[in-house]
């Protein structure tokens, strides 16, 4: 059985905790998940959820760590529920996705994306939503693990076409350096 590596993205909420329930099948199937960090909000960043203990690390540092994370992959997972909204991509996992796609990771969705941000830049949202039919939809939140595994065997053999454009590619990279720098900044 290949080893996956793998991390989870998408909305963080305290009315939702599907995104740790999530973590916890994964790994309990043998994934191995290095993001999120903990099993739990435990505190905030300017507004933003996180999973870490801010007195050992900063903000700025975790998401450089989970940058590299997703450049080193087998896939990269999606939990795209927002409560009230399943398919919801917001900024930061839209930044996520289309660094997975300049690495051409695997992109798995629970749920299809039919909801992106406003504040995503116009130029991402438009390749978002040319690679959308690329993603694999599938409800691993659902699944018992014994067959989690076995989706991501499945999915990580082959890997996806992207098809990025070198202004694309260049999009991509200046709008996850936007939103890095932004980081560093709050």
């Amino acid at each position: 059985m290949p080893e996956i590596l793998t991390q989870l993205g998408g909305k963080f909420s305290r009315e939702d905790d599907g995104i740790f329930v999530l973590k916890k099948k994964l790994t309990d199937s043998g994934a191995i998940v290095r993001f999120p960090e903990g099993d739990s909000i435990i505190g905030d960043h300017n507004g933003i959820p996180i999973t870490f203990n801010s007195d050992e690390k900063d903000f700025y540092q975790v998401e450089l760590e989970y940058l590299a994370a997703i450049k080193n992959c087998s896939c990269h997972i999606i939990y795209n529920h927002k409560p009230n909204i399943p398919g919801y991509i917001g900024e930061s996992a839209s930044v996520e996705i289309l660094y997975a796609i300049a690495h051409n990771k695997p992109i798995v969705v629970i749920h299809k994306p039919i909801v992106i941000s406003s504040t995503v830049w116009e130029k991402v949202s438009r390749i978002l939503e040319k690679n959308t039919p690329t993603f694999t939809q599938i409800r691993l939140d659902l699944l018992p693990p014994a067959f989690i595994m076995e989706e991501l065997e499945r999915i990580t053999t082959s890997a996806p076409n992207y098809n990025l454009t070198p202004q694309e590619r260049n999009d991509v990279f200046t709008f996850v350096l936007r939103l890095i720098k932004s980081y560093k900044n709050r």
